[in-house]
């Protein structure tokens, strides 16, 4: 992270990041874009902000979601079809 815009920013939001990576990566990017929108970056920073437990929390949240999206993809190819996660 070069850019001292960012730095005084994430300073301002009282949020002292060391892997940088990590926490852009676990904001969004659901789209596929590899870009996070103005919404996604606020949105995820306001749940980071506070306690250190939250990115704990987020990093959870983040594994299990990508979790749960591998095992759809084995049960669809397993079963055939395409099933709505409600089916499981």
């Amino acid at each position: 992270m070069s850019d001292p815009r960012v730095k005084m920013w994430l300073s301002a939001m009282e949020l002292e990041l060391e892997d940088v990576e990590l926490v852009f990566g676990l904001m969004g990017c659901t789209d596929g874009s590899q870009k996070l929108s103005l919404a996604e970056l606020a949105h995820g920073f306001a749940n980071l902000k506070g306690a250190a437990k939250s990115i704990d929390m987020i990093t959870m949240m983040h594994q299990c979601r990508r979790m749960e999206n591998l095992v759809m993809e084995v049960l669809q190819t397993v079963s055939g079809s395409s099933l709505a996660r409600d089916d499981v």
